[in-house]
């Protein structure tokens, strides 16, 4: 095993002629593998892309398995990332190598293979690697979008939801019996699929086929939805439907009161019922969820709510400085010196250099 590193260099050069002081240092966004698999009698590599407080918090996270990761990998992260600040659950993201491409995720050829490398290798090796939940997502695009349809059609329980992008090939699974396959289906699937007007029209129109097909089943287990794009080709619609697909496939994810409605504790307690039935999974919320909605409870003067709140914050996200920080704040508010103590205290055995903090110790012991 290697860490997965991307590197900021940071190099200034002052306009007198001499060289600025600066320090340079990784951004570590998770770990890169040379997977040795069996099934496919190769190496495969691998790149995880780890939520940003991942070894701080006592959570588990929903997996994004991406295929094409060699040229996908790194843009997915980039989208998740900014779309996890509330519109997403924060996730695991792994991007896998293609490896044989035009055999692994042809449907009839090595299909089958590469599927049993996914269930029978890594999905086991992720989830006994990383803090996983229930919930995995699988996505590719063209010729491995064709492959996410074999997998749906084919291996259904390995995964939740399926985005395909401009899947090709799609003429293969129009003789199936499909109505027969999703008979089959344990629980809810969720699948999107993305073509660009300006793509291949013989593949969108196999695709259209095959989709109109997919929508006349009359299972409920199966939710289906496509989109089209104006004035983009093959290649330019990745940058559109990740996004698109992403918010579509969490749209009711997680618990956010409406601009100027007050936030409701049980109302947050409760809507993980709303998030099993759907998903069939629990999702974490972020540590900044946490942080921004008790900030706004003290400043409505509901300092009950913010207290219960950051107290379920801080057992997933327990090195969380400015949690402690606000939490010590009311306790001292209320005269509660004991307990606001001890949560300065624990600002400081997160970060030990915060003076201000060290003042405050001092004046409340």
């Amino acid at each position: 095993m290697t860490r997965f590193y991307i590197f900021l260099i940071l190099i200034a050069l002052a306009n007198n002629g001499f060289t600025q002081d600066v320090t340079r240092s990784d951004i570590l966004i998770g770990d890169k593998y040379s997977f040795k698999s069996k099934n496919l009698e190769g190496v495969v590599d691998l790149f995880i892309g780890l939520p940003k407080n991942y070894h701080q918090a006592n959570c588990r996270y929903p997996v994004h398995y991406v295929l094409d990761g060699q040229i996908i990998f790194s843009y997915y992260y980039g989208v998740t990332d900014m779309l996890t600040k509330g519109e997403i659950p924060e996730c695991i993201v792994v991007g896998i190598q293609s490896v044989k491409r035009g055999y692994y995720f042809k449907p009839g050829d090595g299909a089958n293979e590469f599927t049993n490398f996914l269930t029978k290798e890594l999905i086991p090796f992720i989830d006994s690697t990383y803090k996983t939940n229930n919930l995995r997502l699988i996505l590719g695009h063209s010729t491995t979008g064709a492959f996410i349809i074999n997998t749906l059609l084919n291996s259904p329980d390995s995964f939740d939801i399926f985005i395909a992008g401009a899947p090709y090939h799609s003429d293969l699974f129009l003789k199936i019996n499909i109505d027969s396959i999703l008979d089959d289906f344990n629980s809810k699937k969720y699948f999107y699929s993305f073509y660009g007007l300006d793509d291949q029209q013989k593949e969108k129109s196999n695709w259209d086929s095959l989709a109109t097909m997919l929508k006349q089943t009359k299972t409920d287990k199966l939710e289906i939805i496509g989109k089209e794009y104006n004035n983009e080709g093959h290649y330019s619609i990745i940058y559109r439907y990740i996004p698109d697909g992403l918010k579509m496939a969490f749209k009711d994810w997680g618990y956010s009161p409406a601009p100027g409605v007050q936030f409701s504790y049980s109302e947050f307690t409760d809507f993980s019922n709303n998030q099993l039935e759907r998903y069939n999974s629990i999702f974490d919320y972020s540590e900044g969820f946490f942080i921004g909605n008790s900030m706004n409870l003290v400043m409505q003067g509901d300092t009950e709510k913010a207290m219960k709140l950051i107290k379920h914050g801080l057992n997933k996200f327990p090195k969380s400085d400015v949690l402690h920080s606000i939490i010590a704040t009311e306790y001292e508010k209320s005269g509660q010196n004991d307990l606001a103590l001890e949560h300065y205290r624990k600002i400081l055995e997160i970060k030990p250099d915060m003076d201000f903090v060290k003042r405050k110790i001092e004046d409340l012991e």
